[in-house]
């Protein structure tokens, strides 16, 4: 009762209102990116922030579903700049994600609108956006002291790499690689004695530099075979790829004609491989022996999805963060041994790891053991919300 003399009725204090949080991109789907940000859009704390999800022509696949049905507010468009400008707008947000802006035009072009109160790229496309309407550049502890030279924005470093993945389905055994092994061989029409070395990385990832580590891996061990990905790319970028590596790799000494026979067969080891389902993808993964992570840009999927099976990747981490994803994913495992120091010390990681299956098995056991350290961290979603409570 509010009868007593000096009393009042208790007002319940009002509750805080919510932040309201966007994500825009162009790919929530069965995509890198999409699978970066599904788990934050997913796990951010409801009581304090209510998340809109922006899909940008979509492909409509399980992991769109899930993203969708994971947002508060979910919205689709076709690829139309003023369209999703207008509904980015009318959403009045506290802070809108980019979770990549560079990998496609209608969100780059968008970044340059002052949609939210506070506009922040993430690290899908791990690459400064040198747009002054972008205000923060969300990064990771694995940034170089200094870093803050290469963002046009303010750099936040999260703790780990303030991502929240799934543990990705694991479909096959033990039992089946041999199977899995046998079988590429005979597609391949290769004999017992081999070593697979997959890259699983999209075309664009391959850099000059790295042209010359797959010719050391080749020249040095005469049963490597390189399996890289023939994937969604354009067929001018695979012919002009094919013509560069091939250069590179079978580039005899003129006028020697014993060294240019041998060149001549390098090439032939290099296989290209196209995949339809997701669980060829992981197969591949199984009947590898190696799998290599390009430099100077490393991938990140890639290398969530070997470290689930329990794979080792090989990695030599440069100075920018495109470079150091793989590397920040072994920091949090506690694990160092794949980690080259140079581009000679990548190959020598590399041909060990084709030739002592006793020294791949050790390594296996203690990425199995601490591979549960990358997944599901609710770390991440602390180090979100501090960034969001920080700027919103």
């Amino acid at each position: 009762g509010g009868g007593e003399p000096g009393g009042g009725p208790v007002v319940p204090a009002a509750p805080a209102k919510k932040k309201r949080i966007g994500f825009a991109s162009r790919f929530f789907q069965n995509h890198a990116v999409g699978l970066l940000a599904k788990g934050i859009i997913a796990n951010l704390p409801r009581d304090r922030y209510e998340v809109f999800v922006f899909a940008i022509d979509p492909q409509d696949d399980g992991v769109h579903r899930e993203i969708m049905g994971a947002a508060d507010q979910a919205f689709t468009f076709s690829a139309e700049l003023s369209v999703v400008e207008r509904s980015l707008r009318e959403a009045d947000l506290d802070v809108l994600i980019y979770p990549e802006i560079g990998m496609d035009p209608v969100t780059y072009f968008l970044s340059f609108s002052r949609v939210a109160e506070v506009q922040a790229a993430w690290w899908g496309h791990p690459d400064t956006t040198g747009v002054k309407s972008i205000d923060y550049f969300i990064s990771s502890d694995v940034e170089r002291p200094g870093a803050e030279a290469h963002y046009s924005e303010k750099l936040w470093r999260m703790d780990g790499l303030g991502a929240y993945f799934y543990r990705p389905r694991v479909t096959s055994d033990a039992r089946s690689r041999g199977a899995l092994r046998a079988k590429l061989r005979a597609k391949l029409g290769l004999g017992p004695k081999i070593h697979f070395f997959l890259i699983p990385h999209e075309l664009f990832k391959f850099h000059p530099e790295f042209d010359e580590i797959l010719k050391q891996i080749l020249t040095r061990d005469p049963q490597a075979y390189l399996l890289i990905l023939n994937g969604r790319e354009r067929a001018a970028w695979f012919k002009k790829f094919m013509q560069r590596l091939k250069t590179h790799i079978d580039g005899g000494v003129e006028g020697d004609a014993a060294a240019s026979d041998v060149d001549d067969q390098l090439s032939k080891r290099v296989l290209f491989y196209s995949f339809t389902k997701e669980e060829d993808i992981q197969n591949m993964f199984e009947a590898a022996d190696v799998i290599l992570d390009t430099f100077p840009v490393s991938g990140y999927a890639a290398s969530l999805q070997a470290f689930a099976l329990g794979i080792p990747v090989v990695t030599y981490p440069t100075e920018v963060l495109g470079g150091r994803l793989t590397y920040e994913m072994y920091n949090i495992m506690g694990i160092d041994d794949c980690v080259a120091k140079s581009p000679e010390d990548y190959v020598e990681i590399a041909l060990r790891l084709a030739y002592s299956s006793v020294h791949k098995e050790m390594l296996t056991s203690r990425i199995l053991a601490a591979n549960y350290r990358l997944f599901e961290d609710a770390n991440a979603i602390e180090e979100w919300d501090r960034f969001l409570t920080s700027v919103a």
